[in-house]
C-alpha cells in the first residue's frame, strides 16, 4: 500500500526540493543471514593501478567482519580487502598470506541511524606513497589510522583483474562476511582516481550527494538499484552488470541518502539480536528484552509504522517508548490479554493478538492521540500527549524466557495496510522542517562554533573561524592546568569569570579583549595565548550588547536570540525571594546559569529536570542540593526566572549586587537539555538529541561527579576520547568515552558520565539536525 513517504527533496517543507543536488530515491538492502551479495568477475582487464570506489553506506548490525566492494578467491587467502572489521572500522588493502598493504581506521564507524558517503581513491603511480591510496568518508579525507602501510610504487592491485571474482556485499568468491544494510549509488570508475569532491559536496555543513561528472573505463560502473526486477544493472553506459545474489525484489527499498527511514536500532537495546538491515528484532531468553527505532515521533503531525510479530506473539509488546533506557513512560499494546500499558499502568484495551498479525500504530502528535490496529482494525483511540517527550517505536517481550522475533515497516517498503488518511511514513523527507534548517542556507554552525587554536604569545591577536561575531565565548587551555575563562558581551570582553571557582568578577585586560566580526581578540596571558598552548573556544550568539527587559519585577538588560534558545541576562539583585527576572526567550527556559559578579559566591544552576528544592554549581563536583545562600526557583515562565533559598538569596539576588545569568530553551535540531539515567556498562546508555551533537555538557545530579565536556571539534571522530571538566581548572584528560551519532549520542564507558543507576542532566548543541545529517 501506499507508503505517504514524500520522495527525496519534494517535501512540502519550504527550500528543501532544491536542497539535495541529487536526489535519490531507493537503495538495496543486504541482509547477512540471506547471503546476499552482488558479484561480477571482469571479462576483460582494467587498470590495475588507478581506480575510485564511491558509494552511500548505512550500516544494519554492528561488530562483525562485513565486506563492502572486494576481489579475491574461494578461500579468501589472497584479494583486496574493502570491509568494516569485527571492531567496526574501516579496514581496506591487499593480501596474500598476509597484506601486502593495508589502512585501518583509528575511527569507528558504529552509526546505524543515518548514511555514510564513502570513497577510497587508489592510484600507485602517485609519487607519494601516502597518497596512493585516499579514503574518503563523508567527504572528509581519512588521516589517522591504526595500521598504515602503502603499495609500492607502479603496484598492480587485485580490483580489475580478471582471475578473481568481484564482490559488492561479501569478499570475491568467498563465502562468508556478508554484509548487513543498504548501499545507494555506487560508482566505479577504470583508470581514474577522483576525490570525494567529484561525487559530492557540502552544503550548508552538509555532505551530500550531487551527479558526478566521470570517466567510467573499461570496468567502469554505476549501480543506481532503481529497478527490482534488474537489481544488479549498470547505468553507467558501459554494460558492465552485476549479478544479484539470494535478493529479492522487496530488497530494494526507499530507504536513500536523501530520504533517510526508521531502522531498529541495535545500539538501543536490551535484545538479542537486530538483523535484515535492522527490520527485524529478536529478543534474548534472559533478562529484560526491548529494542527502540532510530526516531522520535515528531512533536507534530501525523505518523504511521507497522510491527508483526512473527514468533511467540502471545508475549510481545508494541508500542512507543520515551527515551531513557528503562522505558517506563510509554504506550504499549500487550499481546497476551489485550490490555494497554500507559506508563506503568495496564489497563484492558482492544483484543489479543498473535504470531503475523500485523500491529499498525498511529500517531496523532497534533491532538495527542495513539490509536493501534490489529490487521487493519482500530483497537480504539488513546489520548495520550507527547509533548517535551522524546517517543520512539518500540518492541519488547514479557517473558524473559521466550524468544520473541518483529518485523518492522517504517515506510521503506510498503505498508500491508494502507495508513490512516494523512499519515506519514517515519524518513527524513517528511519530518518538519527543523528552526535552523539547511535548506534555508542555515546552519547550527551560525548560532554555535567551537575553534581550536595553538598559542603564539603575540598581543592583540585575533583568532577567526568563529563564522559570526561572538556573544559568549568559553575559553580553556587544553595543555595545562589553567583556569576556565568566560566572557560576554554585556559584561564585555575583559570582564573574566571562571567556572572552575567561585571567585567574583574581574578585569582581565590580557585574556579576551573584544569580539569581532569572526571571532575575537586575545592577549598575552597565558589563560589565552601562551607560546605553543592548545585551547578551545566555545561560541555562542546571542543578541549582542543588550536591552532593557522590564518583563520581571527586576528589570534586566538582556541580550536573546530566540531563533537558537539563547540570552544572556545581567540584573542588579533585590533581596526579595519573590522577584523576578526577565529572559527574553519567549519561552520556558530548560536551563538557567547564574553567577554573582560582585560577590565570591557559588555559581547557581537550575535545569528542568532537577527536582524544585535543588540546584548545581560549575564550581563544584557536588551532587545537586539547595542553596541555603539562594538558589534559583522551578522554570516555569516564558518571559522571567525566580529564586528560592533557605535565609538569604547571595547567590542569586542578594540587594545592591550584581549578576549574570545565561539562559537557555531546547531548539528542535539545534538544542537539547535533558536526563538519562546510567548503567554502569561498556555498553551505556544511548541518549536520544534529534541532532548529531557539536558539544555536550554532562553532570551527575544524585552524587558527586565531575562536570564534563566533549565536542566534536576536539573528537574528530568516534570513539571520543578527549574531555575536559569544567569544575576543574585540569588539563584535557583522555579516555574512551563514547560515540557521538546523527540522532544523538552513546556512553561506551563506565566513568563519571555513566554510574550503574546514577542520575545525570546534558546540554547539547548541533553539529547538523537528524533530518540532514550523515552518519558519523
Amino acid at each position: 500500500m501506499s507508503l505517504l513517504a514524500i520522495p527525496s527533496g519534494s517535501s512540502g517543507n519550504a527550500g528543501e526540493a532544491g536542497f539535495y543536488p541529487l536526489n535519490i530515491n531507493q537503495s538495496l538492502r543486504f541482509n547477512d543471514n540471506d547471503s546476499a551479495y552482488l558479484s561480477r568477475t571482469p571479462a576483460s582487464a582494467g587498470n590495475r593501478k588507478t581506480w575510485t570506489w564511491s558509494g552511500w553506506v548505512k550500516r544494519g548490525n554492528l561488530g562483525s567482519d562485513q565486506f563492502i566492494f572486494t576481489t579475491g578467491t574461494t578461500t579468501g587467502s589472497q584479494g583486496l580487502y574493502f570491509n568494516f572489521n569485527s571492531d567496526d572500522k574501516l579496514n581496506v588493502g591487499d593480501y596474500s598470506s598476509g597484506y601486502i598493504w593495508q589502512k585501518i581506521t583509528s575511527a569507528v564507524y558504529r552509526d546505524v541511524s543515518s548514511w555514510y558517503h564513502i570513497v577510497i581513491s587508489y592510484n600507485t603511480t602517485e609519487a607519494t606513497a601516502s597518497d596512493r591510496i585516499k579514503l574518503y568518508v563523508n567527504g572528509q579525507r581519512i588521516t589517522a589510522f591504526s595500521t598504515d602501510s602503502n603499495p609500492s610504487l607502479n603496484y598492480d592491485g587485485y580490483i580489475n583483474g580478471t582471475a578473481y571474482p568481484h564482490g559488492l556485499g561479501r569478499f570475491g568468491g568467498y563465502d562468508g562476511a556478508y554484509l548487513d544494510g543498504y548501499m545507494s549509488e555506487v560508482h566505479f570508475t577504470d583508470g581514474t582516481a577522483y576525490t570525494a569532491d567529484a561525487f559530492g559536496e557540502l552544503k550548508s555543513g552538509v555532505w551530500v550527494a550531487k551527479t558526478p561528472s566521470v570517466t567510467y573505463g573499461t570496468n567502469g560502473f554505476h549501480l543506481a538499484f532503481a529497478d527490482s526486477a534488474a537489481i544488479g544493472d549498470d547505468t553507467s553506459g558501459e554494460g558492465n552488470d552485476w549479478a544479484p545474489n539470494n535478493f529479492t525484489a522487496s530488497d530494494v527499498v526507499t530507504d536513500s541518502p536523501t530520504n533517510n527511514f526508521a531502522v531498529f536500532s541495535p545500539i538501543d537495546s536490551l535484545v538479542g539480536s537486530v538483523t535484515d538491515g535492522n527490520l527485524q528484532a529478536s529478543t534474548a531468553t534472559s533478562g529484560s528484552a526491548k529494542v527502540k527505532a532510530t526516531f522520535a515521533i515528531p512533536q507534530s503531525g501525523k505518523w504511521y509504522f507497522e510491527i508483526t510479530p512473527t514468533s511467540s506473539g502471545n508475549f510481545s509488546y508494541v508500542g512507543i517508548a520515551d527515551g531513557d533506557a528503562n522505558a517506563a513512560n510509554s504506550v504499549l499494546y500487550k499481546a497476551q490479554d489485550g490490555t494497554k500499558r500507559i506508563d506503568g499502568a495496564f489497563t484492558s484495551y482492544g483484543a489479543t493478538y498473535t504470531n503475523n498479525d500485523v500491529i499498525g500504530v498511529a500517531v496523532n502528535s497534533d491532538d495527542g492521540e495513539v490509536t493501534f490496529y490489529k490487521n487493519n482494525t482500530s483497537q480504539g483511540v488513546i489520548s495520550y500527549s507527547l509533548e517535551g517527550k522524546d517517543l520512539r517505536p518500540m518492541v519488547s517481550d514479557s517473558s524473559s524466557s521466550v524468544s520473541v522475533t518483529f518485523t518492522a515497516d517504517f515506510g521503506q517498503q510498503d505498508f500491508t495496510y494502507t495508513p490512516p488518511s494523512g499519515y506519514l511514513a517515519l524518513s527524513t523527507a517528511n519530518l518538519p522542517a527543523p528552526a535552523i534548517d539547511p535548506a534555508q542556507q542555515a546552519s547550527p554552525a551560525d548560532y554555535f562554533n567551537t575553534v581550536l587554536y595553538t598559542g603564539d604569545g603575540n598581543d592583540d591577536r585575533s583568532i577567526t573561524g568563529v563564522g559570526f561575531q561572538p556573544d559568549f565565548v568559553w575559553f580553556k587551555q587544553r595543555s595545562a592546568t589553567r583556569s576556565h575563562l568566560l566572557v560576554d558581551a554585556i559584561r564585555g570582553a575583559t570582564q573574566r569569570l571562571k567556572s572552575d571557582t567561585t571567585d567574583a568578577e574581574d578585569t582581565f585586560a590580557d585574556g579576551c579583549q573584544a569580539f569581532e566580526s569572526d571571532g575575537f581578540q586575545i592577549g598575552t596571558n597565558n589563560t589565552v595565548n601562551v607560546s605553543g598552548g592548545s585551547y578551545v573556544a566555545w561560541n555562542w550568539k546571542a543578541g549582542g550588547t543588550g536591552v532593557s527587559n522590564t518583563d520581571g519585577t527586576i528589570t534586566s538588560t538582556v541580550s536573546a536570540n530566540t531563533e537558537s534558545g539563547f540570552s544572556i541576562v545581567s540584573y542588579t539583585g533585590n533581596g526579595s525571594f519573590s522577584a523576578t527576572v526577565g529572559h527574553g526567550l519567549g519561552q520556558v527556559p530548560d536551563l538557567v546559569i547564574v553567577k554573582a559578579r560582585t560577590l565570591t559566591r557559588n555559581w547557581c544552576i537550575k535545569h528542568k529536570d532537577l527536582s524544585s528544592d535543588k540546584n548545581l554549581s560549575f564550581s563544584t563536583a557536588a551532587e545537586a542540593g539547595p542553596f541555603g545562600n539562594g538558589g534559583l526557583a522551578d522554570l516555569t515562565s516564558s518571559s522571567t526566572f525566580g529564586f528560592n533559598g533557605v535565609s538569604t538569596l547571595l547567590s542569586s539576588n542578594n540587594n545592591g549586587d550584581n549578576y549574570i545569568a545565561y539562559c537557555f530553551h531546547s531548539v528542535e535540531g539545534f538544542s537539547k537539555f535533558g536526563s538519562y539515567t546510567g548503567n554502569g556498562s561498556a555498553d551505556g546508555p544511548f541518549v536520544y538529541t534529534g541532532f548529531r551533537p557539536a558539544f555536550i555538557l554532562v553532570k551527575r545530579t544524585d552524587s558527586t561527579a565531575s562536570w564534563g565536556i566533549f565536542d566534536a571539534t576536539r573528537n574528530t571522530f568516534n570513539a571520543f576520547t578527549k574531555a575536559l571538566e569544567l569544575n576543574s581548572s585540569i588539563a584535557e584528560v583522555t579516555a574512551t568515552f563514547g560515540d557521538m551519532l546523527s540522532n544523538g549520542f552513546k556512553w561506551r564507558y563506565t566513568g563519571a558520565q555513566n554510574q550503574s543507576g546514577g542520575t545525570y542532566i546534558y546540554m547539547a548543541f548541533a553539529e547538523n539536525p537528524f533530518k540532514y545529517a550523515n552518519a558519523r
